[in-house]
């Protein structure tokens, strides 16, 4: 015996003998009971539902919904979706099949559960023809899945060479302390440099349909309108986007201020946010496994259909409120930065770097997501490639500021006695002794070395240290911080003096309040 739930709106107490009356005449039929606005159908097979329902609308019934279980879902391969914001993709195309109801897709599965409408079982060919041009194909649900195809190893480590000689030229042209750090000098070209890289993503495979779809109504209503004009909301879409990322992206920086986590807090949430990175570059390599990618955090979907939702409504601002609300959509770079942000504790850098993301962005948009309409084929594989390297180095490299800030060195120690603590010391010209304390004094600068006239010292165990920093920070810089003693103190005046007493031989390390601009202590024995 099958059940056929329906929505009828209208059915109640003085229709309802009518409604049970001839739908229980119908072949097949066992039995029928209602409630007001709702009917269940009790056959002998779930077909009943199409005439059922075609004999509720011929009673005067309009609005019927019919709920036909199995019989009116299927589901069907998906290749080649790699994150939430495929999955979104995918169900947003789906859902304007006629006779689809509803969607609901896995990129971890490469799964697309469809529920449509009874007997209206959308054909593969135009579930297939509907995101061909986005990257995607589309098959039957019993094809072998192994998961998105992955590059051969010789052409992963290709990419990872490439990255790094660029990195290096970039680091020898002296361009790397500008565009390789977040804060809010230098932390704009880096979130622009990051947002030029998400332009070659999935994430913005979303965002560009909306700009699509925002601007194409727009249009509809402005056809008489000149060619400037009609130009007029890509740029609400793109501009109202990176205004929200800088605004929102302030906001969580106040957050973050008003909580005002501690330095082993900060630490732990730039590791995760390097971590985040890294899973991402894997990602769009190819080379992260299903069960990685879903134990990342994401937001919940229902956010992200809320915003896909509202494409289709008719507003004189929908492309500018449509491109503020990309802010919320799950994109992996996204909420990397936005946990950034909050460990920035203030409205200013956070806003930069949000902003210069959004900014990065803005040429894919403006090219209406280039990656997925421009560059195709083998050239936008390897595009999305190199990208993916690119973002796992700098998630690495992020991953060393978060240990720094957390205390471990990155630096070897030298191969000298001094640094063994055995024999005599060798003198630190940059260290002197003033009755019995040593002292050390550095100076902030915007370039290498960052603490000058040097980012490494020597001093005796024993005896006490004082350092006197000249200079107010900016950015992360505001704070200085050195984990190994305890010391977290803001670089807001124009001479600050931190002293402490080395107990015991080993290495400090120093940094700015992000692990960024570093340094290093060098302990010796007597």
């Amino acid at each position: 015996m099958k059940i056929i739930r329906m929505k009828v709106p209208g059915l109640d107490r003085h229709t309802a003998a009518r409604f049970e009356s001839a739908i229980g005449r119908l072949p097949g039929v066992a039995s029928v009971e209602t409630w007001p606005g709702r009917a269940e159908i009790h056959a002998n097979d779930e077909s009943v539902g199409p005439a059922a329902a075609v004999a509720i609308k011929n009673m005067g019934f309009d609005g019927v919904e019919v709920d036909c279980g199995d019989a009116c879902q299927t589901s069907v391969r998906v290749a080649n979706m790699t994150c939430r914001s495929c999955e979104l993709l995918v169900e947003r195309k789906f859902k304007k099949i006629r006779g689809v109801r509803a969607v609901e897709v896995d990129a971890a599965t490469g799964l697309a559960r469809i529920t449509h409408e009874p007997g209206q079982v959308p054909d593969l060919a135009a579930l297939d023809a509907a995101v061909r041009k986005d990257g995607y194909a589309v098959g039957p649900a019993e094809i072998a899945w192994n998961g998105a195809p992955r590059p051969p190893f010789w052409r992963v480590l290709a990419l990872f060479v490439i990255v790094a000689v660029l990195a290096k030229l970039v680091e020898s042209s002296g361009l790397a302390a500008r565009f390789g750090t977040f804060d809010a000098k230098g932390g704009f070209w880096a979130a622009v440099v990051l947002g030029l890289v998400a332009g070659t993503s999935s994430c913005m495979a979303v965002a560009g349909g909306l700009l699509l779809s925002s601007s194409a109504r727009w249009n509809e209503a402005h056809r008489a309108a000149s060619r400037l004009r009609r130009f007029q909301p890509v740029a609400a879409f793109v501009g109202a986007r990176i205004v929200a990322y800088a605004l929102f992206g302030g906001l969580i920086g106040l957050v973050g201020r008003g909580v005002a986590p501690s330095t082993g807090v900060v630490s732990f949430l730039l590791a995760a946010v390097s971590l985040f990175m890294v899973v991402m570059g894997l990602e769009m390599l190819g080379l992260a496994p299903a069960w990685l990618v879903g134990i990342l955090p994401r937001p919940p979907k229902a956010l992200g259909r809320r915003i896909v939702g509202n494409e289709d409504r008719h507003r004189p601002l929908g492309p500018a409120l449509i491109g503020a609300a990309t802010f919320f959509l799950p994109c992996g770079f996204t909420q990397t930065l936005q946990v950034y942000a909050l460990t920035a504790g203030s409205f200013q850098a956070a806003a930069v770097v949000l902003g210069g993301f959004a900014l990065g962005t803005a040429p894919a948009l403006l090219l209406v997501g280039y990656f997925s309409n421009a560059v195709k084929g083998k050239i936008g594989l390897l595009f999305r490639e190199l990208a993916g390297a690119l973002v796992v180095i700098m998630g690495v490299a992020s991953l060393s500021n978060a240990l720094t800030l957390a205390g471990f060195s990155w630096r070897l120690p030298a191969a000298s006695p001094s640094s063994t603590g055995q024999g005599v010391r060798q003198a630190d010209p940059n260290v002197s002794v003033e009755n019995g304390t040593q002292v050390i004094r550095m100076k902030l600068t915007g370039s290498d070395p960052y603490y000058y006239p040097s980012d490494h010292f020597t001093v005796v165990a024993g005896q006490p240290v004082r350092l006197e920093i000249d200079g107010r920070g900016y950015g992360c810089r505001t704070y200085f911080e050195l984990p190994k003693y305890g010391i977290s103190v803001p670089l807001n005046q124009d001479s600050t003096t931190v002293e402490f007493t080395p107990d015991r031989a080993g290495t400090a390390v120093f940094s700015c309040s992000m692990g960024m601009y570093r340094g290093s202590i060098e302990v010796v024995n007597p």
